[in-house]
């Protein structure tokens, strides 16, 4: 067995000088991808020249499926639904504790006052 100091026998001895020992292929250079400005919307005299203004965001088409007026009206309801229990979810969260805020102030030796807060800070 090799001591600490003692200087190693491998034969990778000095491979950073050398290379990796191997024939490695040589890279082939890439093409530098376009930068986002590149492909980005046309430059103001461009828009201008076409009677658009480059700060309106808009759909992609009339007819983009991403845009709520293209939904079906059974989707736009499902929307309407979640968003509504998400509401409702919040609200009660909120104040459903309210009817027994004296039990919890009796049971837990506080005052009315910091009962309140758990609305308070809930909300």
């Amino acid at each position: 067995m090799e001591g600490r100091n003692s200087t190693p026998t491998s034969s990778f001895k000095g491979s950073c000088d050398r290379g990796l020992g191997w024939d490695a292929p040589t890279p082939t250079p890439t093409p530098t991808p376009p930068n986002d400005e590149e492909s980005a919307l046309p430059s103001k005299e461009e828009a201008v020249g076409q009677g658009k203004d480059p700060n309106i965001v808009d759909w992609d088409s009339p007819d983009d499926k991403e845009n709520p007026r293209n939904w079906t009206t059974g989707y736009k309801s499902w929307i309407t639904l979640q968003i509504s229990m998400l509401a409702l979810a919040a609200s009660l969260g909120s104040s459903i504790i309210a009817p027994g805020e004296a039990a919890i102030a009796e049971y837990t030796g506080v005052s009315k006052e910091v009962t309140v807060l758990v609305i308070s800070l809930y909300v």
